[in-house]
C-alpha cells in the first residue's frame, strides 16, 4: 500500500482554507499519521546506527537485546502515532491460543507466550511478534518452535473471528514480507518496510468497518449466499480431509 501525500487547496487572494469534506479530513489525518510514523522511526534508526555506546560484552548474544534495540520502537511508534493498536511486551499470554485449546468441558488450554502482542480498537488480538534468536547466534530448536508459534497464531486469530461469524462472507489477502534494517548503509531500503506499516495502518482502520459488515452479515441484515459463507468454506475444507 502506497501512502500519497495530499495537500489542501488554498484561495489565492485571502490565503484561506477551502471547506474540506469529512472524507478529505480523514485522508489528511491518515497521511499525517503515516508521515509522523516514518519520521520517528527514521529518527530512532539514525540514533541506533550512529551510537557511540559501548558494545555488549563478549560472548553474549541475548535475544531481547537486539529485539528491544531494533524492533520494539518501530511497532510502538506506529501504534502511538496511528492510534490503531495497543501493545503489551515480553512474555504476553495469547488468549486466542488458549481458546483454541479449549476442551469439551470448556476448560481453556495453555496460552502461548509472545514477545509482543497487539490489540485493535475492539481489544481483539491482531499482531503477534516473536524474536527468534539473537543477532549473531541461533538456537535451531528454538527457531523452529517460534516459527510454529508464528504460523499457528494468525490461524487461531482468524479461527476465533470465523467461529463467531459463520454466516458472514469469506475472503483473504496475501501480503509480502520485509526485514528490519539495522545498518545505516541500508537506509535506502526502508520504502518496502514502510509499505507494510502503511498497509497495517490502513487495514486496521478498515477493520472497524469490516467488523460492522461481519455483524450485519451474521445477523442477516446483509444477504450472503451460502456458498460464499465462512460456514460453507469450513465445511468444504473439512470434507476434503475426511476419511471414507
Amino acid at each position: 500500500m502506497i501512502c500519497l501525500v495530499e495537500k489542501r487547496k488554498f484561495i489565492d487572494d485571502n490565503k484561506k482554507v477551502k471547506e474540506v469534506s469529512n472524507k478529505d479530513y480523514l485522508k489528511d489525518n491518515a497521511t499525517a499519521s503515516s508521515i509522523n510514523t516514518i519520521k520517528f522511526v527514521l529518527t530512532g534508526f539514525a540514533d541506533t546506527c550512529c551510537i557511540a555506546a559501548i558494545d555488549t560484552k563478549p560472548c553474549t548474544d541475548y535475544e531481547r537485546t537486539w529485539w528491544v534495540r531494533h524492533v520494539v520502537s518501530i511497532f510502538q511508534t506506529s501504534a502511538n502515532q496511528t492510534g490503531t493498536l495497543s501493545f503489551d511486551w515480553c512474555e504476553v499470554g495469547a488468549t486466542h491460543q488458549a481458546l483454541e485449546g479449549m476442551n469439551d468441558f470448556f476448560k481453556k488450554g495453555n496460552p502461548w507466550y509472545a514477545d509482543g502482542l497487539a490489540y485493535d480498537i475492539n481489544y481483539g488480538e491482531r499482531v503477534v511478534l516473536e524474536g527468534l534468536s539473537g543477532q549473531n547466534k541461533a538456537n535451531v530448536n528454538k527457531i523452529v518452535d517460534d516459527i510454529l508459534k508464528q504460523l499457528s497464531s494468525p490461524m487461531a486469530m482468524l479461527k476465533s473471528i470465523a467461529n463467531s461469524h459463520l454466516n458472514a462472507s469469506f475472503i483473504y489477502h496475501e501480503v509480502r514480507a520485509t526485514e528490519v534494517l539495522t545498518k545505516f548503509a541500508q537506509r535506502n531500503n526502508w520504502l518496502k518496510f514502510f509499505e507494510i506499516i502503511c498497509y497495517l495502518f490502513i487495514g486496521l482502520k478498515e477493520q472497524e468497518v469490516n467488523y460492522k459488515t461481519l455483524k450485519d452479515e451474521e445477523q442477516g441484515a446483509t444477504v450472503v449466499l451460502l456458498q460464499y459463507s465462512v460456514h460453507a468454506k469450513l465445511h468444504k475444507n473439512s470434507s476434503n480431509f475426511s476419511l471414507h
